[in-house]
């Protein structure tokens, strides 16, 4: 799977919304969606703020659920 994926999974598993998960990271929603659709590629800073707010690990959001 790849992140975009993996954001939605634990995003979907958490019950947020993406505008819910854009507020907890601090992120704007529309970064929430390009990350989903895998149009817009991470850096770290932004992988961590995502995990942190899905109380997952970078290791998560990476690996193969």
């Amino acid at each position: 799977m790849t992140i975009g994926e993996n954001i939605r999974y634990y995003r979907d598993e958490a019950d947020l919304t993406q505008e819910a998960l854009a507020h907890k990271a601090g992120v704007a929603h529309m970064t929430v969606s390009r990350l989903e659709r895998n149009i817009q590629r991470p850096g770290v800073d932004l992988l961590q703020k995502i995990a942190r707010a899905l109380g997952v690990t970078l290791d998560d959001l990476a690996g193969e659920l």
